[in-house]
């Protein structure tokens, strides 16, 4: 706990189950390490290499992944609340049956990504460029903010997810998907 190792390369290190809760490891390189069921609680990854990791099962209570590396990562059962995810790369990462309320994604650039049977609930995806498509089959996305997303290629989104989200009137849908009558976060000032 509350280590510091700043720009170090953990490649293919085990960190299974290791309480790294408030520690230090921005601009590291994590590639191909094994981080399932680790504490992540308040620690920084932000502008890490970390892909291919194994993040299955991790705790990450506002932790800071702005900028990072998470292709081909594995976020699957992951319990990451009000964490940031602003300005990162997550490319073929499987981040299904996770919860990831409350986390910020704006301006992450996404693609092939699993969001399947996750709870994404009061998560912001404003500025965030999805580029390939995603599925989020299931989600849960009560008061998730899509406003100004391209979410023309997400599959597995059904009318009931856009009736809980929140998105405009620039919100692209996916074809045969219409706008739902009024949004539910049209009333909130941030």
């Amino acid at each position: 706990r509350n280590l510091i190792m700043t720009e170090f390369d953990f490649s293919g290190s085990n960190f299974s189950k290791a309480d790294l809760s408030s520690s230090d490891l921005r601009h590291s390189i994590l590639t191909g390490s094994n981080m399932n069921k680790a504490n992540l609680v308040r620690a920084s990854l932000e502008g890490a290499k970390a892909n291919g990791v194994n993040f299955a099962g991790v705790i990450a209570y506002r932790t800071n992944f702005s900028g990072s590396d998470f292709s081909d990562s594995n976020f699957s059962k992951a319990e990451i609340i009000r964490a940031n995810f602003s300005k990162a790369l997550i490319k073929t990462a499987d981040m299904s049956r996770g919860e990831f309320s409350r986390v910020n994604f704006s301006g992450a650039r996404v693609s092939a990504v699993k969001f399947d049977y996750s709870n994404l609930a009061r998560s912001d995806f404003r500025g965030a460029d999805i580029m390939t498509p995603i599925s989020m089959k299931g989600s849960y996305l009560f008061r998730t903010r899509f406003e100004g997303v391209d979410l023309s290629i997400v599959e597995g989104l059904e009318d009931w997810q856009l009736q809980m989200a929140c998105g405009n009137s620039e919100t692209k849908l996916p074809a045969g998907m219409s706008h739902p009558a009024s949004w539910p976060c049209a009333e909130e000032i941030e």
